[in-house]
């Protein structure tokens, strides 16, 4: 058997050209197949059950695992194997181009979600150490009438101030720990509106006798 490979046109062959050169390359199988039907369709039609010996022996010729009809399932399978192959050395090609355009890439996207990953890991540590929010209140209350003293001084803005950033210095050990404080009113809030895990802050339940 020479196989369908040598009569197939340059480039990859659509799938209705692979059907019809297979065809053409088993038009023996297919009348087979044909004969093959009609004698099962024969013994149906003879046979509405197996009641002795003779037809059983019959039917082992027939269907059995060294019957007429197995062969020629064997014998395909194998012109099946056979006749693949170039297509799976062509998909094999096929799939080891585009791993080596892709593999390298793949790899460094890999790379760069391990270092992100590695920072968020950090900065979810740090949120772990340092839990909590800073609220800072200011104001200042003049008396009516009175201008003010006009003077330059420094002051706090929590509106535009980042506290993760703050946090993150905190675990790195660049701000000192005194710059945030746990809210109690807001996390106490939290716990009776059914919260019961807050990274950092330790929660219990507590049994009172009424």
């Amino acid at each position: 058997m020479s196989g369908i490979g040598h009569n197939l046109p340059p480039g990859p062959p659509s799938p209705e050209t692979v059907r019809e050169l297979l065809r053409g390359e088993l038009v023996e199988s297919i009348a087979r197949q044909q004969e093959i039907l009609a004698g099962i369709e024969r013994f149906k039609a003879t046979y509405a059950e197996i009641a002795d010996d003779d037809a059983s022996g019959k039917a082992a010729d027939l269907a059995g695992s060294k019957g007429l009809i197995n062969q020629w399932l064997q014998a395909m399978e194998s012109r099946r194997k056979q006749e693949k192959v170039p297509y799976d050395a062509a998909a094999a090609a096929a799939h080891a181009v585009f791993r080596e355009l892709m593999g390298p890439v793949e790899a460094g996207m890999a790379e760069i979600r391990e270092l992100n990953s590695a920072y968020l890991r950090k900065k979810e540590d740090a949120v772990r150490k340092v839990a909590g929010a800073t609220k800072v209140t200011s104001g200042v209350r003049g008396q009516m009438g009175v201008a003010p003293t006009l003077r330059h001084r420094w002051k706090f803005m929590p509106e535009k101030s980042d506290l993760l950033e703050l946090v993150i210095a905190i675990a790195e050990g660049r701000a000192p720990l005194e710059y945030v404080m746990f809210d109690a009113v807001s996390i106490n809030r939290a716990v009776t509106n059914k919260v019961r895990t807050i990274p950092g802050c330790h929660i219990e339940e507590i049994r009172d006798s009424i």
